[in-house]
């Protein structure tokens, strides 16, 4: 059965986990004119072992009014990345902008179908049905529910 944020919020947020992803969700980063992290011809990698990509970026003012709502034992970073470098800025980033995330619930993970996948293994470990995925990706968000049921 689905229900929207206010009635969850209301009635159900200290047995609800929530799951946010960051990349447009959590943050808005820059390259130039664009909302974007690098420049087209730039490696990602070789750009995060030289600068920061979130250091100019900024928090969704609404997220974080939003997150400092709920349980901090309940509120999951669940972000995709591909290398610890990345990993290590957008930890920073969250301890500056969102500092109720734990440590231990921020996981990142390499696709966005293993998002998914952490959220059914959360559900099966916790025997929880109430998780809800805060993201900006619509096809993510299509997979969740014609794949996954989500």
């Amino acid at each position: 059965m689905r229900k929207n944020v206010q009635e969850i919020l209301d009635k159900e947020a200290n047995d609800t986990i929530w799951f946010f992803d960051f990349d447009g969700t959590l943050t808005v980063s820059r390259f130039g004119n664009k909302c974007s992290f690098v420049n087209e011809n730039m490696n990602f990698l070789e750009y995060c072992i030289h600068q920061n990509p979130y250091e100019n970026a900024k928090p969704v003012e609404i997220m974080q009014q939003f997150i400092a709502q709920l349980p901090p034992e309940n509120v999951y970073l669940l972000g995709q990345s591909n290398n610890t470098l990345e990993n290590r800025h957008k930890i920073q980033f969250m301890h500056t902008f969102y500092p109720d995330v734990k440590d231990e619930n921020m996981i990142f993970v390499n696709s966005k179908e293993a998002k998914l996948i952490v959220m059914i293994e959360f559900k099966k470990l916790l025997e929880k049905d109430n998780l809800v995925l805060v993201e900006d990706n619509y096809d993510t968000i299509l997979m969740a529910e014609a794949k996954y049921n989500i």
